[in-house]
């Protein structure tokens, strides 16, 4: 009992210690489903919701490594839930089998780390639905300006509750390389990532870590929600660039 509250704990302060490193409910959302989205999972931490994550096969969720690290020791208490929009009710609970964090991901590193995505092997294989099931992965890099949709849970707001129903946001991609010029001084932006920036008052926040960015032209998974600054303050969210770490993901994953 004890060790799981020190897990918890060290959830709770990998968020706050990470406020200018790791994205976190969307805010200026608006309501959408799992009918329209079913890969949408949610990843919970002994019942709690702690981060977003996307079916690409019915053993396999992608998500952020940064949410995995925390948990790493105690993954026993977690869980992902799928085929529901909400997250008081509804849906199927899985079991972890394994967690896979990338190699090369560093979150020690005094600047924002690089290579921010996990996998979630789950303990049995999801019986995929209409409202439950993967989403295709990415053919090709995802381009500057190429319209995308972020589906996550996540609060509303600096300090505020998580969303109680899955919502999304309607974006255009942003180049790493544009991106770095609105952070500059304030993060790095890595070449194996792309932004997005909608309007103050519209981006991701605590809670949408790990989410999915799904490519609106053909429906394939082209990001993971890693970080930014929050929350919709004016400055661009940041996304792990999925098509990058194809090669590593094959390599677990039969895709």
């Amino acid at each position: 009992m004890r060790r799981l509250s020190a897990v918890a704990v060290v959830v709770v302060l990998s968020v706050l210690v990470a406020a200018h490193a790791h994205a976190r409910p969307l805010v200026g959302g608006r309501p959408t489903s799992v009918d329209q989205y079913p890969h949408a999972v949610s990843v919970r931490l002994n019942g709690s919701h702690m981060c977003g994550g996307s079916l690409i096969h019915e053993r396999f969720v992608v998500t952020a490594a940064h949410c995995l690290v925390p948990i790493r020791a105690s993954f026993n208490s977690v869980q992902v839930v799928s085929g529901t929009s909400l997250l008081s009710s509804g849906g199927t609970s899985h079991r972890i089998a394994r967690l896979h964090v990338h190699p090369q991901y560093n979150p020690f590193t005094s600047e924002r780390a690089n290579f921010d995505i996990g996998l979630l092997e789950l303990a049995r294989p999801v019986v995929f639905s209409v409202r439950q099931r993967a989403i295709s992965p990415p053919v090709n890099a995802v381009h500057h300006g190429e319209g995308v949709a972020v589906v996550a849970w996540g609060t509303s707001g600096h300090r505020q509750p998580v969303h109680a129903d899955l919502r999304k946001v309607d974006a255009s991609a942003m180049s790493a390389t544009l991106c770095q010029q609105y952070h500059r001084g304030v993060m790095n932006i890595h070449r194996t990532e792309f932004c997005t920036l909608v309007a103050v008052g519209v981006g991701t926040c605590h809670g949408d870590s790990g989410s999915g960015v799904v490519r609106a032209s053909d429906r394939t998974l082209v990001g993971v929600v890693s970080g930014g600054v929050p929350c919709a303050k004016g400055y661009p969210d940041v996304y792990t660039a999925v098509f990058e770490f194809m090669p590593w993901i094959r390599s677990i994953v039969p895709v």
